[in-house]
């Protein structure tokens, strides 16, 4: 007897969870050192969870071994929230390079590039007088490599090129060696169709490179190279960076991470100084620390305060901490910081490791923020972005352009705000900022009762462009730091 299959009533099928990204781990530390292996490293890094093992890649007397000993000797440290310590081996005798200078991506300019046949712009090589280049004919140019050798042709010690994969025109010194640079600029004056605009080449989005003589690699040359090596959230070095500033201050202020600067001079502190100039650029993903007691004992008293420091554990119960008067093991402290020193320290928010009272503890200063506010602050804007891409991209059907749709990704805001209530970063109190938005009350209710508010504009106030686009609206959120407790005062009262 034939029978007729099950699937004519009633079918099963299985929905496979979408995939998400993990969280970042942000307590992750890196030491770039030059110091090279006593080991093959052939991923260009090694990993580590203790002390031990680095002592055996690198050898006990090494500076990278000690650093190592006071970022594990810390409690907590990086390895209270599951963090890694990385070692990158830096690269050394390099070849010299040439200075360049790549334009954003206008892959999506070609059609308004390829209708001027007057374009102009001025180029400034290797420090020399600026040209200007004119008559930049590009209506017979059919994508970006042809438009890369109208302008190569116009040019003299120098060539164009295009990067296929990033849509960047690239333009190279002939030379190579620290004076070799490209600068290019409007063509102020001209005739001709300037080509700077950000609706054409956007020079002012492009990136000038600086060439570099025959020698070792640099730390900024050693972070750009691995930012997609491995994952780190903070940043150290065997290697005395204040040559390097401010230029590695500056670049990373633009990553969502800190790198901690210590020096043993006060000269530091200095007008014109590298702290004094830290502070000035409003430099706050640099952490300034000063250890007088010697070069390489500052920046062992840096890996134990970045140990301290990265040992929050951002998924605990009123796990968030201040540095100020924190121990760090295995640092002596530094007994030769004066009121007068301390001072100036705090006028620039530089942290001390010294002596009050007999008792070593870290002095913690926020003229250029506090350490945890940035650190807490870089690890939530993190958590944010994970967040809202998996609350995207693990639904199986898709989030509705409506407000039922705005309210999970505001959920998903949300579960991250509440993380950062019950780990003490936020907490409830008054809005004193005279910044709003949505509704001012709700929003000074919320940061009173909860210690944030969410916010984003009615689905039906959206931009029809934008709506077509498949954008949500912007997602507003305002939350109040719950701050710390560093010092206080008491007046005694006595009645006799």
């Amino acid at each position: 007897m034939a029978n007729l299959p099950i699937t004519n009533v009633v079918n099963v099928f299985l929905n496979e969870p979408q995939a998400g990204i993990s969280a970042y781990k942000v307590n992750n530390l890196a030491i770039f050192t030059k110091t090279q292996p006593l080991v093959s490293m052939t991923d260009g890094y090694a990993i580590y969870k203790d002390s031990v093992s680095v002592g055996n890649d690198f050898g006990t007397t090494s500076e990278v071994f000690k650093q190592a000993v006071s970022i594990f000797s810390q409690s907590p440290n990086i390895l209270s929230a599951n963090g890694d310590l990385a070692i990158i081996p830096m690269l050394l005798n390099q070849p010299a390079t040439a200075g360049k200078f790549a334009t954003s991506d206008i892959f999506a300019n070609t059609e308004d590039i390829t209708a001027i046949d007057d374009g102009e712009f001025t180029i400034a090589i290797d420090g020399g007088a600026s040209s200007n280049i004119t008559g930049l004919d590009f209506t017979s140019a059919e994508n970006i490599t042809d438009i890369a050798g109208v302008i190569d042709a116009k040019l003299t010690g120098a060539v164009a090129t295009a990067d296929l994969l990033s849509g960047k025109i690239i333009i190279t010194s002939e030379t190579t060696g620290s004076s070799s640079s490209i600068v290019i600029t409007a063509y102020t004056g001209g005739s001709g169709t300037d080509i700077s605009g950000e609706t054409l080449f956007n020079f002012a989005s492009g990136t000038a490179t600086t060439g570099r003589a025959l020698g070792d690699e640099t730390i900024l040359e050693a972070i750009t190279r691995t930012q997609d090596l491995v994952f780190y959230f903070g940043i150290l070095s065997t290697e005395n960076m204040s040559s390097e500033m401010p230029a590695l201050s500056n670049y990373v202020q633009s990553l969502r991470k800190l790198i901690f600067f210590p020096q043993n001079s006060t000269t530091a502190l200095n007008y014109g100084g590298a702290f004094y100039n830290v502070k000035n650029a409003s430099n706050t993903h640099t952490r300034c620390l000063l250890f007088t007691t010697g070069a390489e004992e500052s920046r062992l008293m840096a890996s134990a305060y970045a140990s301290k420091g990265y040992g929050m554990n951002f998924n605990a119960n009123n796990s968030n901490i201040t540095m100020n008067l924190k121990d760090l093991a295995t640092i002596l402290p530094d007994e030769n910081i004066t009121q007068t020193i301390k001072q100036k320290c705090e006028d620039l928010g530089v942290d001390i490791y010294t002596s009050i009272a007999g008792i070593p503890k870290v002095f913690s200063f926020g003229a250029n923020r506090y350490f945890d506010s940035i650190y807490s602050e870089l690890a939530l804007v993190s958590d944010l972005e994970v967040e809202l891409f998996n609350a995207l991209a693990k639904v199986s059907t898709k989030i509705p352009q409506t407000e039922s749709g705005m309210e999970i990704l505001k959920g998903a805001v949300r579960n991250v705000m509440n993380k950062y209530v019950i780990n003490g970063y936020i907490a409830s109190g008054t809005w004193t900022s005279a910044d709003t938005f949505g509704n001012p009350e709700d929003l000074k209710r919320n940061i009173l009762d909860f210690g944030f508010y969410i916010y984003s504009q009615p689905i039906n106030q959206q931009l029809q462009v934008d709506r077509e686009a498949r954008k949500s609206p912007v997602i507003q959120v305002a939350y109040k730091e719950s701050g710390a407790i560093h010092s206080t005062i008491l007046n005694l009262f006595r009645n006799a």
